[in-house]
């Protein structure tokens, strides 16, 4: 499932679950893809809870909770 969030500058990014590097479940890692300016490159945040975890965080943490882990996040490689 994705999320779609709005960061300051009023940049719209989706947030979605995936699995850790190399298709490994641990940790589970969040993606965010910045849908309003594409060139800009996608940030990733690992969750160690695994996927299901992070799975659980996008759906259920507040908007803010979200921007603090984008806030946090590293260039997607």
């Amino acid at each position: 499932m994705q999320r779609m969030i709005r960061d300051g500058s009023f940049r719209r990014w989706e947030a979605f679950a995936t699995t850790g590097r190399h298709g490994l479940a641990h940790p589970g890692r969040v993606v965010f893809r910045c849908c309003s300016d594409p060139a800009r490159r996608p940030m990733v945040a690992e969750v160690p809870a695994g996927k299901a975890g992070a799975e659980a965080l996008v759906n259920g943490a507040s908007d803010g909770e979200l921007l603090r882990l984008l806030a946090g996040a590293q260039p997607l490689d």
